[in-house]
């Protein structure tokens, strides 16, 4: 189960196109998902200076995060 410090932002970003969603654990910035490539194409980009984190809080937040990028209209 992801802790209470996650935090799943949908967020515009004059790099790309399309809307990205952020993720963080609190004040971690871990990640952000973009559709740039096309619908069918999520990518992520993870933080330069990333610290250990919990394998599995990490995937669920993934998974959310992507949940919510799909989530959104073309």
């Amino acid at each position: 189960m992801i802790n209470n410090n996650l935090v799943i932002k949908l967020a515009s970003d004059v790099e790309y196109e399309q809307l990205i969603v952020e993720i963080c654990f609190g004040d971690q910035y871990i990640a952000f998902l973009h559709q740039d490539n096309g619908e069918n194409d999520v990518r992520i980009s993870f933080a330069n200076d990333l610290n250990d984190i919990n394998l599995d809080q990490l995937m669920e937040a993934l998974d959310k995060a992507k949940k919510e990028l799909l989530n959104q209209l073309w």
